[in-house]
């Protein structure tokens, strides 16, 4: 996903990492299409999460990130992908800069940042808070 900041000539891209389990967003980083931020964000994902399985699109970056066996490509049309679009669209509907087709655009990086830590701390205390009422009722 990605969106302008500034201008409709400075692209940001938006690199997210989501918890299959509960769709708890895990990490996120903001910048270029390239291997330092996905790097960021494959950095900034718990310790807990170190031996999970992890699944992408067929985005040559993440051959260099993540390791083989950790690795599971799902192939466009798949539908393997369906959680991380529900979330991205989830996305889409809380922030404005995401929405396709928009006038709307961050004026700076920091500021779309903040936003999306905004929506996404929000979202996984809400995702949390429904998990735990779910276990006290059972």
């Amino acid at each position: 996903m990605w969106s302008f900041v500034g201008n409709k000539k400075q692209q940001h891209w938006i690199w997210l990492a989501w918890s299959f389990q509960h769709t708890q967003t895990l990490s996120f980083a903001v910048g270029n299409r390239d291997e330092a931020t996905g790097k960021t964000m494959w950095d900034a994902i718990p310790k807990s999460y170190s031996r999970k399985q992890v699944y992408t699109d067929e985005y040559c970056v993440y051959e260099n990130l993540i390791p083989s066996w950790r690795h599971w490509v799902c192939p466009k049309g798949s539908g393997d992908t369906c959680i991380a679009e529900g979330c991205n669209n989830y996305l889409r509907h809380r922030v404005s800069y995401l929405v396709r087709k928009s006038m709307s655009f961050a004026r700076n990086p920091v500021w779309l940042q903040r936003r999306l830590y905004l929506v996404l701390f929000n979202r996984n205390l809400r995702i949390k808070q429904a998990h735990e009422s779910t276990l006290k009722t059972t």
